[in-house]
């Protein structure tokens, strides 16, 4: 005998397309595209990844991801942005994840890499 149904499965979220990160003074901004496949993507999560620049060169060293934003999904809307002020004397990588409104995640998209000089 058969139970309940379940929960409908979402489809896969897209990848995020074309991420990429600009710095101007200690300002760093994301930009990327929406995909026209979005289904049910409610938003974007912003992730960030720091590094020393003064300290050892790790270049086989993980990088630790910490979330640092969210960008609602609009309708209709193509091409996203998200800003943040950074601390000189860091090499910041970013990633950005897309999600369902059920809380599932996506794929994260390309990485993007700016340097805060000091």
């Amino acid at each position: 005998k058969k139970g309940p149904p379940g929960p409908r499965r979402q489809p896969p979220a897209p990848q995020v397309g074309e991420l990429s990160a600009q710095i101007e003074d200690q300002s760093v901004t994301l930009r990327w595209t929406h995909p026209a496949e979005y289904g049910q993507t409610a938003g974007y999560r912003i992730y960030r990844a720091a590094t020393d620049l003064a300290g050892a060169d790790c270049s086989n060293c993980p990088l630790l991801f910490q979330k640092t934003g969210e960008v609602e999904v609009v309708a209709d809307q193509r091409s996203y942005r998200f800003s943040e002020t950074v601390k000189p004397g860091y090499r910041y990588t970013y990633k950005v994840r897309p999600y369902f409104t059920s809380g599932s995640q996506g794929p994260d998209s390309n990485p993007a890499t700016v340097q805060a000089l000091p």
